[in-house]
């Protein structure tokens, strides 16, 4: 779908950004920070915005809003909800001082400064598709970050990789000459393109990879990551592997029986898809339940790196750490029911897409004990082609510690195919993650903001004592076992040609994939987010700290048949970048990243927000340069969704493109003739 531009020949108008300022409070104690979901400093005059505050180490994160030094002039306030409108003229002066006061502790307050502005600028619509619309209530729209995802990425070297290689990305890489003739240390190395605007390099001998990759990433202004390697999320059951099966008790504890009340068939196949260690297509209980995607990981080099891909995803990746997981995980989704045999699956009739992106050990020939991974590449694809196979629901149970290192650790690689398959209205769930050392933060790709993140809990509705739950406050629980070697039960799935018990993170959450997949072929209407905010708010509270609680499959499923739900929103950023002078003045391929202001740092960045509802629908917005005056020069227009509250740049995971059109501003005047089309990014 395009998204397209009709702009007019409005002039641009100044404006001050003004930064949040909290109340002076103790280095130790809590304070009120102020924050808009919809344009956080520039304000149109007789237009409107709303404001939310959060109070750091309190529980009780009620407010009240006033506007300082209050006159008509200034606009009102609603005391309660935050929402703002500013006065039909600019006052002067034009900066408004919003405050939030806390209820249980009325000393406590914090405030932000916006600047009413005379309406002007770029004029235009823009269509948003239903699918790139974000759910406010996973927290994305409301953790505030200072700097682009780009530059707050920091690679983790110490987490699982492969070694002696690293992965460049950008969305501007178009070959791998043009890189290397930019770097002089790369044309000492092996590079590969091994996807969209992704590059694979091979460290020459006798280099440090991360200097060497530090090295690159300063010669070339590129993105450069390790490439990860990501673990299956059960556990192993040894000596157990095979115990008797046991109930399948866990479809009880969420109410599966209610959810098959309402809908128990998929509508449509490849709706769900399970990217895994590939699965038994001929399992008496899977037959006819599953399609063929692909094998992005048809085997591993001895590096671990995952060596070629091929169109069979039948064949099961097995070793120490997936022991046939992908036909577990299939099974729970897609098991036949009323067959007389085995178990009943989740969902009873349409089939699912199997995507294989783990590799075996056994293929590189290195010794026992075997294991089992899929690198960055391999999940990357998989996700991207589940997402262009039609996957409304995909379904991950595998993660990286990494990120339990810090915020500005994640995989760019595998983010960036994140966001693209949320732009085509694809709901990601994956394991919130196995512990084992004691850090009980999610794992990701659990812990991104897009991603549906699933712990577990045992037969008594309590968290297991492996399953990971720290950091994502919207973590939803399912049924995930305990170690059968550990005197407990584990969730009774399909595997090879029987069935065995196996435990984790792993198991839970293909079962909040099916149950999704049902509310989605029950109502097709529904956004991803609708499905994510459903499936929230009708759990089964766990306690303090249990994110939002034990997944009720009955209640998703009767609030999908009657959703009666308010509008959901988001905020979409749009902002003009100049061109650069010099060099990029007069190169061809003006869309270089690199030539315009986001390379710089970020003070008078281009910046407006509005606030859309579910649908596809035309919006009109304007664009105010704020923070200094426009200057005659060519430049181009961006818009991403907002997922940080991110009002300055949306380069990496923005989910709309670059205009291959700039517009010319001479001073005065647009120049017409301009239509702008924004693709989305691949």
């Amino acid at each position: 779908m395009k998204r397209t531009w009709f702009l007019s020949g409005l002039a641009f108008f100044l404006s001050a950004v003004m930064v949040a300022c909290p109340a002076p409070v103790s280095p130790s104690g809590p304070k009120v920070t102020v924050q808009s979901t919809t344009n956080g400093f520039v304000v149109a005059k007789n237009t409107g915005a709303t404001f939310y505050a959060t109070i750091e180490d309190a529980t009780d994160q009620r407010v009240t809003w006033s506007i300082d030094d209050p006159t008509l002039a200034k606009g009102s306030i609603n005391a309660q909800t935050g929402a703002y409108t500013a006065p039909a003229t600019v006052p002067s002066p034009a900066n408004i001082r919003i405050r939030a006061t806390s209820v249980a502790t009325p000393s406590l307050s914090g405030f932000l400064e916006i600047t009413i502005v005379n309406e002007g600028g770029i004029a235009g619509e823009i269509n948003i598709p239903a699918g790139l619309l974000s759910d406010p209530s996973s927290g994305a729209s409301t953790q505030a970050v200072s700097t682009d995802t780009q530059k707050v990425f920091t690679p983790d070297w110490s987490a699982p990789r492969v070694k002696g290689q690293f992965l460049i990305v950008s969305d501007t890489v178009s070959s791998v000459v043009r890189v290397q003739s930019a770097s002089p240390a790369l044309q000492r190395a092996k590079v590969l393109s091994v996807g969209a605007s992704l590059l694979r390099v091979e460290v020459p001998s006798g280099e440090n990879d991360a200097v060497f990759a530090a090295r690159v990433a300063s010669e070339t202004g590129l993105v450069v990551q390790p490439n990860y390697l990501y673990r299956t999320m059960d556990l192993p059951n040894d000596p157990l592997l095979s115990a008797p099966t046991g109930g399948q008790s866990y479809l009880t504890q969420i109410d599966v029986q209610g959810a098959w009340a309402v809908q128990t068939a998929l509508s449509s196949d490849n709706l769900i898809a399970v990217l895994d260690t590939g699965a038994n297509f001929n399992h008496p209980d899977l037959a006819g339940r599953l399609n063929n995607g692909k094998d992005f990981c048809s085997k591993l080099a001895a590096s671990e790196a995952c060596d070629g891909q091929d169109n069979d995803s039948t064949d099961i990746a097995v070793g120490r750490d997936s022991g046939n997981h992908g036909t577990h995980a299939a099974g729970l989704i897609a098991a036949k029911t009323n067959n007389g045999i085995g178990i009943a699956g989740i969902t009873h009739a349409g089939k699912i897409l199997v995507v294989k992106v783990f590799g075996n050990s056994t293929d590189s020939g290195l010794p026992a004990p075997d294991f089992t991974t899929a690198d960055s590449i391999a999940l990357s694809n998989g996700i991207t082609y589940a997402a262009d196979m039609g996957a409304k629901v995909i379904s991950l149970s595998l993660g990286i510690p990494f990120a339990k290192k810090g915020s500005g650790n994640f995989d760019v690689v595998v983010k960036k195919q994140i966001d693209y398959a949320v732009g085509k209205g694809a709901l990601l769930v994956a394991a919130a993650g196995n512990v084992g050392d004691g850090d009980f933060r999610v794992f990701f790709p659990a812990s991104d903001d897009n991603v549906l993140a699933v712990g577990a809990v045992d037969g008594n509705n309590a968290r297991t004592s492996y399953s990971a739950y720290l950091g994502k406050t919207d973590l939803i629980f399912a049924p995930g076992g305990v170690p059968v070697a550990g005197g407990g039960k584990g969730i009774v799935s399909t595997y090879g040609d029987a069935y065995s018990e196996l435990s984790g993170t792993s198991f839970a959450a293909p079962q909040v994939s099916a149950v999704a997949g049902l509310m989605i072929s029950q109502r097709p209407s529904l956004t991803r987010a609708q499905v994510t905010q459903f499936l929230k708010e009708t759990a089964k509270p766990l306690g303090v700290g249990l994110g939002v609680g034990l997944m009720q499959a009955g209640a998703a499923l009767r609030k999908a048949q009657n959703p009666a739900v308010a509008a959901i929103s988001t905020t979409i950023y749009v902002y003009a970048d100049l061109l650069k002078g010099g060099t990029c003045a007069t190169n061809t391929n003006t869309a270089l990243d690199a030539c315009y202001e986001s390379g710089s740092p970020q003070t008078g960045r281009s910046v407006v927000t509005f606030t859309s509802k579910s649908g596809a629908v035309n919006y009109s917005v304007t664009i105010n340069r704020a923070g200094q005056n426009l200057v005659a020069g060519t430049y181009r227009i961006v818009a991403c969704v907002n997922k940080n509250s991110n009002d300055r740049a949306c380069d990496s995971g923005d989910l709309f493109g670059i205009s291959a059109t700039n517009i010319v501003y001479d001073g005065s005047t647009i120049k017409p003739g301009n239509n702008i089309t924004l693709a989305e990014r691949k």
